[in-house]
């Protein structure tokens, strides 16, 4: 308490919605550089998606497709025009990513949140299509308000499938589709070998970590059955996904020493990173004795590339030209 410095033991915070979360994990084979007018075989990705989309498409629903980079989301695109002219012809059919021009990216994302956002009183008959798709990237895991009844996302960390999830069922509308139930559902398509084995596709590159991929898939694995209490499971979920001795519960040596060696491999990123971070950030004021380490004049010099909004983007100096009648 603010006033009189005593401390009360925690209150849990209640939901009006509390729900659970149908899990299904789904191992594919990466086959999105295939071309779009290539068959999909059976036990890949795309053939996978269409198993998924067909049944809510037929029920009208509203289905929304992560991917995990523009590239992907744009071939994903693709290859669902081919395989549902519907989609096309009905203009139902939508692309959203972070590399539109900034103007265009916000006249696709203010349609999309008219067409999928909350419902309300004054809606107009008919603002909600069906059906639908949204092929996206992680752009809409946050700050955009969007309920579909269906989620099919690529393989991610735990915390970025809630958040994904949390897009599905979010609201309580009338106009839902018959046939798509009540609870939120979410197919994780998981990119696997030959052998059945997670193995990350080289187009991914470092946006997922391999090892919370790995922590992330066991989880599902143990969840798909019964699924997960939203909001109860949340927390202790993600605590399970970061536990140090997450490692010990796997039944395979293989899988203990094959998992320890990308936790190693996290764990040292991770400390490079701080490490990274501690050279260019701006001091707190309490820690800072002298001026010229704000003008870079200082003792400890950094490398003007090094100074970016995020780690591992790239920087570059960008000068406004501006040019007058005369």
């Amino acid at each position: 308490d603010a006033t009189t410095g005593n401390v009360t033991p925690p209150r849990q915070v209640l939901s009006s919605r509390a729900r659970k979360l149908g899990i299904e994990a789904h191992q594919v084979r990466w086959d999105v550089t295939e071309s779009d007018h290539t068959p999909p075989e059976k036990g890949t990705r795309r053939h996978a998606l269409v198993q998924l989309l067909a049944p809510v498409l037929e029920a009208n629903g509203c289905a929304l497709v992560c991917c995990t980079t523009v590239e992907e989301a744009k071939r994903t695109y693709r290859f669902l025009n081919s395989v549902f002219p519907e989609l096309n012809a009905n203009e139902s059919l939508y692309l959203l990513h972070s590399r539109y021009p900034a103007w265009r990216r916000k006249d696709i994302t203010d349609d999309i949140e008219a067409l999928f956002g909350k419902p309300t009183k004054d809606d107009p008959p008919g603002r909600r299509p069906a059906p639908a798709v949204l092929v996206a990237t992680s752009v809409v895991e946050q700050s955009l308000d969007l309920d579909f009844d269906y989620v099919i996302s690529d393989a991610a960390a735990l915390a970025q499938l809630l958040q994904r999830a949390g897009r599905c069922m979010r609201h309580t509308r009338e106009d839902r589709a018959p046939g798509m139930g009540d609870d939120p559902r979410i197919a994780v398509l998981e990119p696997v070998d030959a052998e059945g084995r997670l193995a990350v596709p080289r187009s991914w590159g470092k946006v997922h970590d391999t090892s919370l991929l790995m922590r992330t898939s066991q989880i599902l694995a143990n969840k798909a059955e019964g699924g997960i209490s939203i909001p109860a499971d949340v927390q202790e979920l993600i605590d399970v996904v970061y536990a140090e001795d997450f490692v010990d519960r796997l039944e395979s040596a293989d899988e203990r020493q094959e998992l320890n060696t990308y936790d190693a491999e996290r764990q040292a990123n991770e400390l490079a990173e701080r490490q990274l971070a501690g050279m260019t950030m701006i001091p707190p004021p309490y820690d800072l004795r002298d001026l010229a380490l704000l003008s870079n004049e200082g003792a400890h010099q950094v490398d003007e590339e090094l100074i970016t909004t995020r780690l591992g983007a790239d920087s570059e100096r960008a000068v406004c030209a501006y040019v007058r009648p005369d």
